[in-house]
């Protein structure tokens, strides 16, 4: 919200975005940008670059045609905000073009705690690449005890349980919520029919 403090930390492993950004957000002292990408472990990995700044670039080859491959440092996600002194995430929003369950993986332990109120990610058919569908969201939900919601122009769909139909793998914006943040957002509980169609509740 306006006028609400924030402190911003950006994830940027590829070199031409990363001074991009850099340079873009130079007078903002509450954004932070580190060249890392997050994932599910420490170390390093191949990046796939379409282009230098491409929207598209990601630790999951899912582009047909990729201009180079670099190597990248990869955290995981605890670990970095841990050595960060961060204990807490009101919003956590990813958007890695197909390795966005390998990052929230990478946050398990803070979940765990429920140190993180909001996970918003991006998933659609980049997935496949990875192995990962959004049941495997609902199996990680159900282990830490958190909602799985979609948003949309009206507000935020809260699903009571997975089914075969939220796996078609059509680009949306899904999240993870905190009971007591999905109620007090006022989500729209919603279940699956007898014929497999969305109803509220």
């Amino acid at each position: 919200a306006a006028g609400v403090p924030a402190n911003i930390h950006l994830m940027e492993p590829s070199p031409a975005s990363n001074r991009v950004i850099t340079e873009r957000f130079a007078a903002e002292t509450t954004i932070t940008i580190h060249p890392v990408a997050l994932s599910d472990r420490d170390g390093t990995a191949e990046f796939h670059l379409v282009s230098p700044t491409g929207g598209t670039n990601s630790l999951v080859q899912t582009e047909t045609s990729v201009a180079e491959t670099i190597t990248v440092s990869v955290a995981t996600g605890s670990a970095f905000f841990n050595n960060l002194a961060i204990s807490h995430i009101d919003l956590l929003k990813i958007d890695t073009e197909g390795h966005d369950f390998s990052v929230i993986e990478g946050f398990a332990p803070m979940l765990e705690h429920r140190q993180i109120d909001i996970v918003q990610f991006e998933y659609n058919f980049r997935w496949l690449a990875s192995g990962r569908a959004l049941r495997h969201i609902f199996e990680l939900a159900d282990r830490y005890g958190y909602r799985v919601a979609r948003a949309d122009g009206g507000g935020v769909e809260l699903y009571q349980s997975w089914n075969a139909e939220n796996d078609r793998f059509f680009e949306w914006n899904y999240l993870l919520m905190t009971p007591e943040k999905a109620s007090a957002m006022g989500g729209r509980e919603m279940r699956w029919g007898p014929s497999n169609t969305l109803e509220p509740v």
